[in-house]
């Protein structure tokens, strides 16, 4: 008997072993160098060797392979390539709302699929069994409408930063997948509670989807000032001090967000970072001469405090990315930006540069959306922060239409 344990106990490690060499092969070896998937494909070796000495990943296979499994015991699953946030809260944050869910399906499932799956045995080939078939087959065709965690966290602050705007205003409409909820949102009020505002969106893409739900759009110039602007955000700090261009937007968004009376910025969690930087910053410059204008802005990087200093010409496909006023984009892969008010005022020095995706002393609050339909409210200038939970059901997903 003992023999039998210890020989299912030995079998059982070497699953397990086997396992986390494949999972950490999957994960830190076949996809690439992590280092080199955040920085983009024209990082320096410079910038891609920082980030691998941060993230740990500079070492030999082996001590990364013990660290990893030693970190997974702790419940340290390591650092989101693609968030910047630690693993561990987005898994909280995604099982704060799965897990319940997964739990009442497996209950109403085991109640259905018992006495089902023992009428189909009972009548092999008859019509209950040929039901089942046909059920189950349609089942695993229709595809899954529900909305992710992120999504819901996105709505939920878009639907608590609906409180800021009242009939009569004129509100600046953000550009980018968290926007688009804001604009939905308002566009369901105008329709079904006749609120009446004039919004100022900040792109072509913006104005089309304001259009298209029943809002009334109108120029800057028109409005002249605005109530309030509520927009998305690449980055947050706790200054709410914010990093934004990630649409390609962030010429017309800064002019709109300094002609309001507030801006606020609505996020889901993953945004919120303790110092700027991981996210690209992007830099509008003119396309006359943009190859020296990129490569004044490197020559300036030498100078500041930053963790990296690669730069790359944003590309949509083949041709370089054109925003709505016709200049390109040059993202400035910095890791870390240690004075980011310096940065921002040295960078609009440069000739050829248009403006820089730093919007630093211009958000007045922040709304930030938790996949479980939680929010929470940061006002800078009350100092305080105020939290609720929206009751979120799949039948308020009216907005299927919204992409990234």
């Amino acid at each position: 008997m003992l023999s039998y344990f210890l020989n299912r106990a030995l079998a059982m490690i070497l699953s397990l072993a086997v396992a986390s060499v494949v999972i950490f092969c999957l994960i830190e070896v076949i996809p690439g160098d992590p280092a080199s998937f955040m920085l983009g494909l024209n990082a320096t070796n410079e910038a891609v060797a920082n980030l691998r000495a941060e993230l740990g990943l500079d070492g030999g296979l082996l001590p990364r392979y013990l660290a990893w499994v030693g970190g997974m015991v702790q419940g340290d699953f390591g650092l989101s390539y693609t968030y910047r946030v630690p693993v561990a809260d987005l898994i909280q944050d995604r099982l704060a709302v799965s897990l319940p869910l997964a739990i009442y399906a497996l209950i109403l499932s085991t109640a259905l699929a018992i006495p089902v799956g023992v009428l189909a045995a009972a009548k092999r080939g008859a019509w209950p069994d040929l039901g089942v078939m046909a059920a189950a087959q349609i089942g695993i065709a229709i595809p899954n409408f529900s909305l992710s965690p992120i999504d819901k966290a996105k709505f939920v602050a878009a639907k608590r930063a609906t409180r800021y705007v009242e009939s009569g205003m004129r509100v600046g409409l953000g550009t980018g997948s968290t926007a688009a909820w804001l604009v939905q949102c308002l566009g369901e009020m105008v329709r079904e509670q006749g609120l009446r505002i004039k919004g100022v969106p900040t792109s072509s893409r913006t104005a089309a989807l304001a259009r298209d739900v029943g809002i009334d759009v109108i120029s800057l110039d028109e409005a002249k000032w605005l109530d309030v602007t509520i927009d998305g955000a690449d980055e947050y700090d706790g200054n709410l001090n914010l990093i934004k261009g990630g649409g390609g937007a962030l010429l017309q968004e800064k002019i709109v967000a300094t002609a309001s009376d507030q801006m606020v910025v609505i996020a889901d969690i993953s945004k919120q970072v303790e110092t700027l930087g991981a996210f690209p910053l992007p830099v509008e410059v003119i396309p006359f001469g943009w190859q020296t204008t990129k490569a004044l802005i490197e020559e300036m990087l030498i100078g500041v405090d930053v963790l990296g200093r690669s730069t790359s010409l944003r590309m949509n496909g083949d041709s370089p990315y054109v925003t709505d006023e016709g200049n390109h984009i040059i993202d400035l892969h910095l890791n870390r930006i240690g004075n980011a008010r310096q940065l921002s005022l040295v960078l609009n020095q440069i000739p050829g540069v248009v403006e820089n995706g730093l919007f630093i002393d211009i958000c007045d609050a922040v709304v930030i959306g938790h996949g479980d339909g939680r929010v929470e409210v940061r006002d800078i200038a009350k100092g305080e922060i105020e939290r609720e939970r929206f009751d979120f059901l799949e039948e308020d997903n009216i907005f299927g239409d919204v992409a990234d």
